[in-house]
């Protein structure tokens, strides 16, 4: 296990009788989303994560597609399910993919026009 996510899990673990930012434990996602803000902030394990995290964005037009696939998975499910956003680097720019797992199915995002 990596040294960030046992440092984080003790953490937690010592941290759940507190009130974080006006939310406790038995808010529950709001809760454990303040909790992890406030161990990057005071802890230093939590400043180190911050610092080497990797982040990739979609365009607006990318955000747009996904938002229209995931409402016609949504519509044909009855909910949205989990998805894999894949980021690939390859030499000339990033191909783009987002794989739900509930559709069995893969879209492509990638912008070539962008490269």
């Amino acid at each position: 296990m990596e040294n960030w996510l046992l440092n984080w899990s003790g953490w937690l673990t010592m941290n759940t009788h507190a009130e974080i930012d006006g939310f406790n434990f038995e808010d529950g996602p709001d809760w454990y989303y303040a909790a992890f803000k406030a161990w990057q902030k005071n802890s230093m394990y939590g400043q180190d994560y911050e610092r080497h995290k990797t982040a990739f964005s979609l365009s607006e037009s990318q955000q747009n597609k996904l938002d229209e696939w995931k409402g016609h998975i949504r519509a044909v499910f009855g909910e949205y399910g989990d998805y894999d956003f894949i980021f690939k680097p390859n030499g000339i720019g990033m191909s783009v993919s987002v794989y739900s797992e509930l559709a069995d199915r893969e879209l492509d995002l990638t912008e070539v026009e962008n490269w």
